[in-house]
């Protein structure tokens, strides 16, 4: 099986026994909310360059962006990610121009956030409470909720693959404490919080993602990165990277069962450490 056929095998899965559809009077507000991060994998930006037929350089530079996700319940432990640029380019008013290829997050939205709430973290009323297809839960069938978890678990697969595909390891958390100091000054430049002690500080999302992009581009990671996506705009780079996932679901494992994670040296260079618990 090609990697196109493994994709159009997916796509078939997203809408499969699934009985919700976003409400005609709804903005598609979740679309445009920067506050919800969607995480992509690399096998999403090739099925939106088979769908629009622009590179997957070009894609991943104008509509996709780096991103992190924290670990262990600590933030400064993050785990790499690629997600989305929000509001998102391929929007059509109330339509996605990418829909039979759009992302398995996206597809899975709503319904696995609330088959599993615990899992997924995405029901903060405060945040996303105005959504109007987290109002009420919507029907899942026995059928669907199997085609959701089967989802599921090719994002969990998809996410391990991103990252051997660009770092050679996964997972790929990085320790960012030795960059505290950048942290913090990224942090005020952010949210313009001067940590007076008059309240708790919070390091912001962006300035964890802001050091860590900053970082691998000194380091030459993010040249490396933009070499191997240029790689998929051709099918013998497409299809290289369906026989590195043959290997990777073969091999991959959960994330708990490697107690490493990277930091970076004066260098900027990543280097394996032991990850706290």
């Amino acid at each position: 099986m090609r990697l196109k056929d493994y994709i159009e095998d997916r796509a078939r899965l997203f809408n499969m026994g699934s009985e919700f559809s976003c409400p005609d009077w709804c903005n598609r507000v979740g679309c445009k909310d920067e506050r919800l991060h969607v995480s992509i994998s690399i096998i999403d930006v090739v099925a939106a360059s088979l769908v629009t037929g622009q590179t997957a350089s070009h894609l991943f530079c104008s509509h996709y962006k780096i991103g992190i996700s924290p670990m262990d319940g600590n933030p400064w432990i993050q785990r790499f990610v690629l997600e989305m640029k929000k509001p998102c380019s391929f929007l059509a008013g109330k339509d996605c121009g990418i829909y039979g290829a759009r992302p398995i997050t996206c597809a899975l939205f709503p319904e696995a956030f609330f088959l599993f709430p615990e899992r997924e973290g995405g029901l903060d009323k405060g945040k996303f409470g105005h959504y109007p297809c987290l109002r009420e839960p919507p029907a899942i069938s026995e059928k669907r909720r199997s085609h959701i978890i089967e989802l599921m678990e090719m994002a969990r697969r998809e996410a391990f693959l991103t990252e051997f595909y660009f770092f050679g390891f996964s997972p790929f958390c990085v320790d960012l404490r030795n960059t505290v100091m950048d942290v913090m000054e990224v942090s005020r430049h952010v949210s313009g919080n001067t940590g007076d002690g008059g309240r708790p500080y919070e390091v912001p999302h962006e300035a964890f993602e802001e050091i860590l992009i900053r970082r691998l581009g000194r380091g030459g990671y993010l040249l490396e990165i933009n070499s191997k996506v240029e790689g998929l705009n051709s099918p013998s780079g497409i299809e290289a990277l369906y026989e590195i996932k043959k290997w990777t679901d073969s091999i991959e494992a959960s994330d708990k069962d490697f107690p490493y994670c990277y930091e970076f040296d004066e260098g900027n260079r990543l280097k394996m450490v032991k990850r706290l618990m």
